[in-house]
């Protein structure tokens, strides 16, 4: 199961290359979706599952993982083809052995497509304010800021072809989290961003602002999002 930061995506699959043999099947529960094509241009298809893994965790300076105020922890899996597969069961049947409950379904594309619009929207709306949650509820324009950062990340979704879905109502649920004028709430890129970190900027942010350029649809706020993203990571490693 592929866990690492996608930044170093190349390096995690030179790693596991040696290993990798005739039954062995790589699983990424990464951010973004940019990595399927990556790993099935470098494995074949037929070693790829998708995966993806909602459990809002952040990696603090002491280098321990703590889990955020949002409480999500949905863990599936699936065949990229939507088919039915005895490998997706047998994994499954082996992580919820180890105490990790996981969903077997025949759209983990579409999932992960969810998944990652909610990503981009909070990691927009983050790392432009550079802000928690809370401070945002209580900017005088951040209720409109929010539902403009939303409304550009859904029309470029919906133009790639996984517009949300309203059973999730993600949408809904990014809104209010950024309503809350106490919430300490951060995603854990800004949390990247307030430590110094590396982030996935390019990986996820970058890719959704790719994906609209290619497809005509007009995402100044991603755009300045993931200008905003790389200029601190110029800043943050300056040549010397």
């Amino acid at each position: 199961m592929l866990t690492c930061k996608t930044y170093d995506l190349a390096g995690a699959m030179d790693a596991i290359a040696p290993a990798m043999g005739e039954q062995n099947v790589i699983i990424p529960v990464l951010n973004g979706v940019r990595h399927i094509d990556v790993l099935t241009e470098r494995f074949g298809a037929g070693r790829v599952l998708g995966g993806l893994t909602v459990i809002n965790a952040a990696l603090m300076p002491d280098g321990t993982i703590q889990q955020s105020q949002v409480r999500v922890n949905i863990t599936a899996i699936g065949e990229l083809d939507g088919r039915s597969s005895s490998r997706c069961t047998a994994i499954k049947t082996a992580l919820e052995a180890g105490g990790i409950p996981v969903q077997v379904t025949d759209n983990v594309l579409m999932m992960m497509w969810e998944k990652f619009f909610g990503f981009a929207c909070s990691a927009t709306i983050a790392s432009l304010s550079r802000s928690r949650a809370g401070v945002i509820a209580r900017a005088s324009d951040g209720a409109s800021f929010v539902s403009a950062v939303i409304a550009e990340c859904t029309r470029v979704v919906t133009a790639v072809g996984y517009p949300p879905l309203p059973a999730f109502n993600t949408a809904g649920e990014i809104s209010a989290l950024f309503s809350q004028p106490d919430s300490a709430y951060g995603p854990f890129m800004l949390i990247d961003m307030e430590d110094g970190r590396p982030t996935e900027g390019e990986h996820t942010i970058g890719d959704l602002a790719e994906c609209a350029g290619r497809l005509g649809v007009s995402a100044p706020l991603l755009t300045a999002s993931r200008c905003n993203l790389q200029t601190y990571e110029i800043n943050r490693c300056p040549k010397t």
